[in-house]
C-alpha cells in the first residue's frame, strides 16, 4: 500500500503528540517526588520512616527521570525523521527552500563544464543528490560529477553498487536519522584525523610513568614497613619526592585532559556512525556486507577501539575532581597511567580511522546516487560503453533507426529516449529523443528566444555527468560511449580580470579547439550556447562560419546553439553538420512554445513578435 508524504507526517505528528502528553505527566510526577521528598526531610516522624520516604523519593525520581529522558529522546527521533522525510518529498518536487543548505563549490571557475551545467549552488544537481553526513562524502560525491576524464571500469564498478543500494532507502535516512541525534553539522574527520596525527603527550612521559610507578611501589612499601613499626614514617619523604615528580609533569596531565575531552566530542558522533553501520542487518543484502565489511572486522571493529579510549576517557573525567585527583593519584599513577593508555590508542585509531571514513564516503557517495534512482523510479541505468562501434548510418538527432550499408543497426555513440533536465519539475517537464550515429557529428540548433535551445544544451550535458558519475539518467534510455565533456554557455564578465563578456566567450572558445587538439584519449563532447553572442551581427556570422568550419573534422561531437539563421546553410558544404530547432507559435496573442526538437533549420523567429505583445514599436 502507497503512503502519501502527508499521511507520514501526520503519523508522526500523533505521536508527538502523544508522547508529549506524557512527557508532561512525568513532568507532574517528577514534581510530586521532589516535594515528597522535602517532605520526608521535614515531617514530624520517627527517623526510619523519614529515610524511607527520602530513599523511595529519590530512587523513584531518578528511575522516573530515566524514563522521561527516552520519551523526549523519542520525540526527538520522530522530529527528525519529519524533518529527513519532508527534505525527501523537497527533492521528488525540487523544492529547493527545503532542502539542506547547498555545499561550497570544489572547483574552479574556468572548469570545462560544472559552472555551466549547474552541477553546484543553490539549485544545484549536487544539491538535489547530496545525503552525506560528512564533509568528505559530500566532497567525493562532487568529484564524481565534476571528473574531467572519465574511466569506464570506475564507472561500471560504481553504477553496479548504486543499482543493488537503490532499494534500501530505510539504511539511508536511518543513517541520517542516527547522525541528526548527535550532530547538526557535517562530520570533519579529515581535522579530527589531523588532530589524532598530532596530538602526541609530551616526551616526559616516557620516563614519568616509571619512574611515578616505582615511587608509588617504594612508598607503599614504606608505608607497610611503618605500619608493622619496621622503620619511622620515611613514606611521608617518599610521598613529598613522588609529589614533586607529579606536579613537575603536570603538562602531562594538562594535555591528557585535552586529548580526552576533545576525543570524547569527537569520537561521540563516530561512534554513532560507525555502531550503526556495524550493526545494520545486511544478512540477504549482499552489496551492503560488501560496503560495511571493515566495519564487522571482529578484530578491527570501530565499537571495539573507540569503547577503549572511551573508558581513558571516563578515567581522565573521574580525576578531573580535585579530590578524587589526590585520592586516585596519591598511591598510584592514576594520570599518567591512563595518559599513555590513551596515546597508545591515539596512534592506533589514527592508523585504522583514515580507512573507515574513506569506507563512509564511498558509501555515503553511493547513497546519494542511489537515492535519486529511488525517488525517480522512471530514471534509468545508461549504458556506457568506451569503443567506438558506430560505423555506417546517417547522423540522426531523434525518433526512429538509422541502418548502416548492410541492413544492420550501428551502434550510436550517443542515443537517449525521452531525455529530460533533471532539475526541472516532472509536471513541466518536456522531454526528447535524441541520438549521434557517429563520432565527429556537429549539430547545430536554430530556434527562437525561451523556445528551448540553452535547457537542451544544458540537458544533454548534465545526463552525462549522471552517466559518468555512475548514477541513473532521467531518459527512458540511455547509451553513451566516453567522452571528456566541455561547454561553452554560462559566460560572464569578469571584473576581477577586468574581461568584457565577448573576450571571456573568445578565451572559453580558444580552451575547447585547444583540448579538441590536445590527444586524449577520449573525443570531446562539447556543447556551445549562443555562439559569438556577444559581438554584432556581421562579424557573430563571419566568425560562427568560421569556427564550425574548425569544429568539422576534429576529433569530437557536439551541439552549437545560435540565432543566426543563416549559419544553417554550412550543413549544405560541411558533410558532418546536421540543422536542428525548436520553434514556437502564436494562439490567442500568446507565445507558446512545445520545446520538441525536429530536424533542420528553425522556419520561424519570434524577436519582434515579443516586442509587439509587450507594446513596443515594431516596424
Amino acid at each position: 500500500m502507497n503512503v502519501t508524504h502527508e499521511e507520514i507526517l501526520l503519523a508522526h505528528d500523533r505521536c508527538i503528540a502523544q508522547l508529549r502528553r506524557r512527557s508532561t505527566w512525568y513532568v507532574r510526577v517528577r514534581v510530586a517526588l521532589f516535594l515528597l521528598f522535602v517532605a520526608g526531610i521535614g515531617l514530624p516522624v520517627p527517623t526510619w520512616i523519614n529515610l524511607v520516604i527520602i530513599t523511595v523519593s529519590v530512587v523513584a525520581f531518578f528511575m522516573v527521570a530515566a524514563v522521561h529522558r527516552r520519551v523526549d529522546n523519542a520525540i526527538t527521533r520522530h522530529e527528525h525523521w519529519k524533518d529527513i522525510k519532508s527534505t525527501q518529498q523537497a527533492r521528488r518536487v525540487l523544492d529547493w527552500e527545503q532542502l539542506p543548505r547547498p555545499a561550497a563549490s570544489p572547483v574552479e571557475e574556468q572548469h570545462p563544464f560544472a559552472g555551466d551545467l549547474g552541477l553546484f549552488g543553490s539549485a544545484s544537481l549536487h544539491r538535489l543528490l547530496d545525503m552525506s553526513v560528512s564533509r568528505r562524502g559530500s566532497q567525493r560525491l562532487a568529484g564524481w560529477l565534476a571528473a574531467e576524464n572519465p574511466d569506464l571500469t570506475d564507472i561500471i564498478s560504481r553504477q553496479r553498487r548504486v543499482r543493488a543500494l537503490v532499494p534500501l532507502m530505510h539504511f539511508r535516512e536511518h543513517l541520517l536519522l542516527e547522525y541528526s541525534m548527535v550532530s547538526a553539522e557535517k562530520l570533519d574527520g579529515d581535522a579530527f584525523l589531523a588532530w589524532l596525527r598530532e596530538a602526541g603527550l609530551p616526551g616526559a612521559i616516557r620516563w614519568a610513568l616509571p619512574l611515578s610507578f616505582a615511587l608509588a611501589g617504594i612508598n607503599i612499601a614504606l608505608f607497610l614497613l611503618w605500619g608493622f613499626n619496621v622503620l619511622e614514617p620515611w613514606f611521608l619523604l617518599g610521598i613529598f619526592v613522588y609529589g614533586v615528580v607529579y606536579f613537575r609533569n603536570s603538562h602531562v596531565r594538562g594535555a591528557f585532559m585535552e586529548a580526552a575531552v576533545r576525543l570524547d566530542d569527537e569520537l561521540g558522533r563516530l561512534k554513532t556512525v560507525f555502531r550503526f553501520l556495524e550493526r545494520y542487518p545486511h544478512t540477504g543484502r549482499d552489496i551492503l556486507g560488501e560496503l560495511t565489511a571493515p566495519f564487522r572486522d571482529p578484530a578491527e571493529r570501530p565499537s571495539r577501539h573507540i569503547r577503549g579510549i572511551l573508558r581513558d576517557v571516563v578515567a581522565a573525567g573521574v580525576s578531573m575532581n580535585p579530590v578524587l585527583m589526590v585520592l586516585l593519584n596519591l598511591a598510584f599513577p592514576w594520570d599518567f597511567f591512563f595518559a599513555m593508555q590513551l596515546e597508545r590508542k591515539r596512534v592506533r585509531i589514527a592508523e585504522l580511522l583514515p580507512g573507515w571514513l574513506d569506507t563512509l564516503h564511498e558509501l555515503e557517495a553511493l547513497q546519494s546516487l542511489a537515492n535519486l534512482a529511488a525517488l525517480y523510479p522512471d530514471y534509468t541505468f545508461p549504458a556506457v560503453r568506451e569503443d567506438d562501434d558506430a560505423e555506417g548510418g546517417e547522423a540522426d538527432h531523434a525518433g526512429g533507426v538509422q541502418h548502416g550499408c548492410d541492413g544492420t543497426a550501428p551502434v550510436s555513440v550517443f542515443e537517449a529516449e525521452a531525455l529530460g533536465h533533471p532539475l526541472l519539475r516532472q509536471d513541466g517537464r518536456v522531454t526528447n529523443d535524441f541520438r549521434i550515429a557517429r563520432e565527429g557529428t556537429l549539430y547545430l540548433v536554430t530556434g527562437s528566444n525561451m523556445s528551448g535551445k540553452s535547457t537542451f544544451l544544458r540537458t544533454v550535458g548534465i545526463n552525462l555527468v549522471l552517466a559518468y558519475a555512475g548514477g541513473p539518467v532521467a531518459a527512458r534510455s540511455f547509451s553513451t560511449r566516453l567522452f571528456r565533456l566541455y561547454t561553452c554557455i554560462q559566460i560572464s564578465d569578469s571584473l576581477r580580470e577586468g574581461v568584457s563578456y565577448f573576450y571571456a566567450e573568445v578565451r572559453r572558445l580558444r580552451r575547447l579547439l585547444e583540448r579538441l587538439d590536445a590527444g586524449e584519449e577520449h573525443p570531446l563532447f562539447f556543447l556551445i550556447d549562443e555562439i559569438f553572442k556577444g559581438t554584432n551581427n556581421i562579424e557573430r556570422h563571419v566568425g560562427g562560419e568560421a569556427y564550425l568550419q574548425a569544429l568539422a573534422g576534429k576529433r569530437g561531437t557536439g551541439i552549437v546553439s545560435t540565432h543566426d539563421i543563416d549559419l544553417t546553410t554550412l550543413a549544405d558544404t560541411v558533410p558532418t553538420m546536421t540543422n536542428l530547432h525548436f520553434r514556437e507559435h502564436i494562439r490567442d496573442g500568446e507565445m507558446r512554445f512545445d520545446y520538441a526538437l525536429r530536424e533542420g533549420p528553425c522556419p520561424t523567429t519570434n524577436a519582434l513578435a515579443i516586442m509587439k505583445l509587450e507594446g513596443l514599436p515594431v516596424p
